[in-house]
């Protein structure tokens, strides 16, 4: 027979199964000071513990990605200008170009429509459409205004975008020439002998929509027009000068050529810089960059001007009272001639 014991019993029972032992009883845990339950131990390196935020994580990116590819690329927006071809007179016809509209989406077919717009001097108060097309012809109420020209086109993504441009770009619209400009066009601005305008002898940038005139008899090419930090410049082809009674509008500025004078051993028109700085301080050494950008379009003319007449008449007679006294010409002189 055996004998159990209940704990802290210390009376001696009968045990009634005397062939089974009871099981050892299961150790008491204790909880750590503070009374919270110990914290499970870290995952040691290697294991799924550790690798598990890696997956999370690699799951996440895959889910993007998938989601990047469903979905469409954005839109890529369209840059560039397109152009208005032609001069800023009244009575010019402008022709309508894509320039250089460019699109990264591509312009297989954009199949480009064109509006023209009057605006003020200010490039967008007042805005009056005026025509439709491919052309437009300028009227007299477009005289001392801009216009804009909008191109609207579809890239082959079929997103529908629209480019715009003011022209001219620099000043408003002239007025026709008068009988005393015998040459009136607009230049595009471009890199000019290390100035801005154009000059054909430095490089093909820039361009005039006219560049040849007759003047007294003889057909002349301009070959440059442009102002860089040293004054203002005209070149002609063939390398003569033109007479002092004639003017040069250019930019709003007035260049009369009996102020020019003659550079080096080529025979061109040289206004200096001392001289653009008092007279017409727009296009001097600190502006012309900023009132001739790249690619700007601004009037530029020849004209016939009235050339201060010199010298004086003459008073013929005797200094007392009593005499009598006669006019005469004496030395006047003329530029414009006294016939």
């Amino acid at each position: 027979m055996t004998h159990a014991f209940a704990r802290g019993d210390t009376t001696m029972r009968d045990d009634p199964d005397p062939g089974r032992r009871p099981p050892a009883p299961a150790p008491r845990r204790l909880p750590p000071a503070g009374g919270r339950s110990p914290r499970r131990p870290a995952s040691a390196p290697g294991r799924s513990g550790a690798a598990r935020p890696r997956a999370v994580l690699a799951g996440l990116l895959l889910a993007a990605a998938s989601s990047a590819l469903a979905s469409p690329l954005a839109a890529q927006n369209a840059t560039g200008a397109p152009v208005a071809a032609g001069e800023a007179y009244v009575g010019k016809t402008l022709t309508a170009g894509p320039g250089t509209i460019d699109d990264d989406d591509g312009l297989t077919t954009p199949g480009y429509s064109y509006v023209w717009t009057r605006v003020d001097a200010d490039g967008q108060s007042n805005p009056v459409q005026v025509g439709t097309g491919a052309t437009y012809t300028l009227v007299d109420d477009d005289e001392g205004k801009k216009i804009k020209l909008e191109a609207s086109f579809t890239d082959d993504d079929s997103n529908s975008e629209t480019r715009d441009v003011l022209f001219p770009s620099v000043g408003t619209v002239a007025p026709t020439p008068g009988a005393a400009v015998f040459w009136a066009t607009t230049l595009t601005v471009g890199e000019a002998s290390s100035g801005r305008g154009i000059d054909t002898d430095y490089s093909s940038d820039g361009a005039l929509a006219d560049d040849g005139f007759t003047y007294d008899g003889t057909s002349h090419q301009v070959v440059g027009v442009y102002a860089r930090s040293d004054g203002v410049y005209v070149n002609l082809s063939p390398s003569t000068r033109l007479p002092d009674l004639v003017t040069l509008e250019w930019a709003g500025e007035e260049f009369p050529f009996s102020a020019s004078a003659q550079s080096g051993s080529d025979v061109e028109h040289h206004w200096s810089q001392t001289w653009v700085a008092t007279n017409a301080s727009s296009l001097d050494e600190d502006n012309y960059e900023t009132t001739l950008p790249l690619g700007a379009t601004v009037n530029v003319l020849l004209r016939v001007g009235n050339t201060p007449a010199t010298g004086a008449p003459a008073v013929a007679g005797e200094a007392y009272v009593g005499r009598t006294l006669g006019a005469g010409p004496g030395d006047i002189d003329d530029d414009d001639g006294l016939t």
